[in-house]
């Protein structure tokens, strides 16, 4: 069912309810039938109503799908707010705008990911950019900056040592 809908809006929300029954609810969600959102995230819940059938509410159109970067255009009807749920996983390394906007990230249904989205016409961007990528990045080459100093250095030592060694005979 949710192959077809990796990304869909909903326009209602629920709080996340124990593991046991919210699982037990989105298991019983068949291919036909509305899909509970249950988020556990900051921000304004949007107001209670009717849980939808994936991809029957407002619309969305993936515009570029690469590795850690989803670029996409939603379409909330007017007067709406929605939550913009997907089937693919959370990670804390996520973030994502809502019109170059950086918005809450949410958890959707326990180990996936989503977003608010006010009505209308919005690009929605969710990029991986984990806070730890840029200091291990320039470890990475701090360590072979250090790697080439240190073997010039012993190259430089041995061919010294020749030297030397060549001037004693």
């Amino acid at each position: 069912m949710l192959v077809a809908h990796r990304y869909w809006l909903s326009p209602v929300e629920a709080p996340e309810p124990p593991k046991g029954a919210g699982m037990a609810a989105l298991a019983q969600a068949g291919a036909d039938d509305p899909v509970p959102v249950f988020v556990s995230g900051a921000g304004e819940p949007i107001p209670p109503g009717a849980f939808v059938v994936p991809g029957s509410f407002g619309r969305t159109r993936l515009d570029s799908y690469e590795d850690g970067r989803v670029a996409m255009t939603v379409v909330v009807p007017d007067g709406t707010g929605s939550v913009l749920a997907s089937t693919e996983r959370f990670a804390p390394g996520w973030q994502v705008t809502v019109d170059g906007i950086p918005s809450p990230l949410l958890r959707v249904n326990y180990v996936f990911r989503g977003v608010r989205v006010p009505s209308g016409v919005h690009r929605v961007v969710f990029a991986y950019e984990p806070s730890w990528f840029p200091p291990l990045l320039a470890a990475g080459y701090a360590v072979a900056v250090l790697s080439a100093l240190v073997g010039a250095f012993l190259a430089w030592r041995v061919e010294r040592g020749r030297g030397l060694a060549g001037s004693r005979r």
